[in-house]
């Protein structure tokens, strides 16, 4: 019995160390919470918490946690935050519609009205190059034929020849103006560019509302801390 009081003063100063690391912990760990809140809501990070929030004013740490738990709350709940955060995302929607519209604007203006040019031009160029091949053909043949003539059907191959002769120089005139049409073709192509730089704009007139209202946001954010 005397050795178990004898060992008493050991057992207080375990406790009492235990209990001063308990502390310890705890009061790391609150100074590790408020860095983080720190962070969270301080708008400047090269300032520390004291000077950014209270300034020369001395806060326990209890204190500086309860009041950065209330600044937090404060942010949460303010109604012009409430309304810039809302005008943002208002933003934000405008501006996912603006490139929808903008993508159907390019697939309207642009990729639809092209292709159908080109597939009416590819179109056009085989027809006309099928009929300009057959009357090359025919009028080479009329040749090779007006070459072997004698003199019972030399007139009548000639005029076959010339006959020949004609119809591909009509071909070759209809090709001619096929190429002609081209710059209206281009035409068309500008247009569509055109169509397209008048989509960005518009969405990029939408970004820079969006960055206002951020810019906005920030400030408001700043007052309240």
């Amino acid at each position: 019995m005397a050795q178990w009081m004898d060992s008493m003063p050991d057992v207080e100063k375990m406790i009492a160390k235990s209990v001063q690391q308990l502390c310890n912990s705890n009061y790391q760990c609150l100074k590790e919470t408020i860095k983080s809140i720190r962070r969270f809501t301080d708008p400047n990070s090269k300032f520390t918490l004291m000077s950014s929030f209270i300034g020369e004013n001395k806060m326990s740490d209890v204190d500086l946690f309860s009041d950065c738990l209330l600044r937090m709350k404060q942010k949460c709940i303010n109604k012009s935050s409430e309304k810039f955060l809302t005008s943002v995302a208002l933003a934000e929607v405008k501006i996912e519609a603006a490139k929808t519209l903008r993508n159907q604007q390019i697939q309207s203006f642009s990729i639809d009205p092209l292709n159908k040019i080109l597939e009416e031009k590819i179109e056009s160029v085989k027809k006309v190059k099928v009929k300009l091949d057959r009357a090359r053909t025919e009028y080479d043949t009329a040749l090779e034929k007006l070459k072997a003539a004698n003199e019972k059907n030399l007139y009548q191959l000639y005029n076959i020849m010339e006959e020949k002769k004609k119809a591909f120089e009509t071909q070759a005139h209809i090709m001619a103006q096929w190429m002609d049409s081209m710059p209206n073709v281009e035409k068309m192509i500008a247009k569509s560019v055109q169509q397209l730089c008048n989509s960005n704009y518009q969405l990029r007139l939408l970004y820079s509302l969006n960055n206002y209202l951020i810019k906005h946001l920030n400030k408001e954010r700043s007052t309240l801390l």
